[in-house]
């Protein structure tokens, strides 16, 4: 019950907070056992172990992009056009100077052992 409450929120694009699941949580348990004296105790556990169950994750709302999609069209055909030319077996390029083994990709985080691969193997440092 508690889980369908949360997905028609969240459907309904309304904000789902630690204190809405709170008040959801003690409604339900009052409607379904009304003969209990005693309250549902609405813990930190039992809401870490609700979320774990279900697979819920926090969502929170971030700005809009600074950039439509369609405004990186050009950009995107640019880089790819470039990819291209680079690539072609034809067309000598600048990325054909360097050897694969002096070629690094940045975007990668590299561990201690990583690092200690790389300096064995003895490949230089190239900065752009």
């Amino acid at each position: 019950l508690l889980w369908a409450a949360f997905i028609a929120r969240r459907k309904a694009d309304l904000p789902v907070r630690h204190t809405w699941f709170r008040r959801r949580a003690q409604e339900l348990f009052r409607q379904l056992y009304p003969k209990v004296i005693y309250d549902f105790i609405f813990s930190d556990g039992w809401f870490n172990g609700f979320k774990i169950r279900w697979n819920i994750v926090p969502r929170r709302i971030t700005k809009q992009a600074s950039k439509r999609p369609a405004e990186y069209l050009e950009i995107v055909g640019r880089f790819l056009r470039f990819i291209r030319r680079m690539c072609h077996p034809s067309v000598p390029g600048m990325l054909r100077q360097f050897a694969l083994s002096h070629m690094f990709n940045f975007d990668e985080t590299l561990g201690s052992a990583q690092c200690q691969d790389l300096r064995r193997m003895r490949i230089e440092r190239v900065l752009l």
